[in-house]
């Protein structure tokens, strides 16, 4: 169970990174300079904690693979924010949040097998909440190709990017795993978008303070938590832990940003955390009803 919360924390951390980026933009920063700080103070604060905490020796070989990792969870962010460009917001993450049903066929292919009914019957609870939670019925949307094909690539680069954060170097700490995770995702950042904000000044003027927040939730706090949780739950629960995201984002929104929330989308938040739900309440009936067989057997 703790590593289901571990994974279920980390959706919930992603969850505030839409609330932190609004108010960034709404504050002048472009889209270059916020992605550059979360990525830059991201690494700074997860090599600090991993220099204190831990040490342990990492060959090149298996950084390199786990920079590969974060490479994957880099183009999952930068899909997502050049899809809300092309995109109404609320389309875009019905489109990105996809990655649930993905990472349960992933999880399927790599194991050769069906998934399991409680992953299943999560699934259509978990689309229908994701729609109505998004606001989609609000607003006029409309879909632009390119705008779709960017979501759809963040979906399936998000969840591989769970995949293998549960599949490679499980024998090393997740602290130290993370590191070279955040160091794959922050060079692939400051590949596409270049690091002009440490040399323009508004790096001090305020864009700091952004950067922080968006690291801790968008790099520091969800890679640890699916580090440490994934390689124990497996990747399709995880896709399906991982939906508290879009909750929080609406919760926050509500509390924090002052938005309007209707109340289908109340409902939507609902069905998402029941579908969430869901595969631990089967599991609780099954060891329950196991757990009755065997004491009507001792009887």
């Amino acid at each position: 169970m703790f590593h289901k919360i571990l994974i279920f924390l980390a959706g919930c951390s992603y969850g505030l990174i839409a609330i932190f980026l609004k108010k960034a933009y709404a504050a002048g920063y472009t889209v270059n300079e916020v992605l550059g700080a979360q990525a830059c103070f991201g690494l700074a604060m997860l090599v600090a904690v991993t220099c204190v905490v831990v040490r342990q020796k990492v060959s090149i070989k298996t950084a390199l693979k786990l920079m590969a990792v974060g490479t994957l969870n880099g183009f999952a962010g930068m899909s997502f924010s050049e899809s809300v460009v092309l995109l109404p917001a609320s389309v875009s993450i019905v489109i990105m949040f996809q990655f649930t049903w993905i990472g349960v066929i992933i999880e399927a292919i790599e194991k050769r097998k069906l998934p399991c009914k409680k992953q299943v019957s999560a699934l259509p609870v978990l689309f229908i909440g994701t729609i109505m939670a998004s606001g989609i019925f609000s607003s006029e949307p409309y879909i632009n190709l390119l705008g779709f094909i960017y979501a759809f690539t963040g979906a399936v680069m998000f969840a591989l990017f769970i995949f293998y954060s549960g599949k490679v170097a499980n024998a090393i700490s997740p602290l130290v795993r993370s590191s070279w995770i955040g160091a794959g995702f922050a060079i692939t950042i400051f590949l596409v978008y270049k690091p002009d904000f440490i040399f323009t000044g508004v790096l001090p003027d305020g864009l700091f303070l952004y950067g922080i927040e968006l690291g801790l939730c968008a790099v520091v706090l969800p890679t640890i938590f699916l580090a440490a949780g994934v390689p124990f739950v497996g990747v399709g629960l995880a896709s399906i832990l991982g939906s508290s995201e879009l909750p929080v984002t609406v919760i926050g929104s509500a509390l924090f940003l002052n938005e309007s929330i209707s109340f289908v989308q109340w409902m939507g938040v609902t069905l998402i955390l029941i579908g969430i739900a869901l595969p631990q309440l089967s599991l609780f009936t099954r060891r329950t009803h196991r757990g009755q067989r065997t004491h009507r057997g001792q009887a």
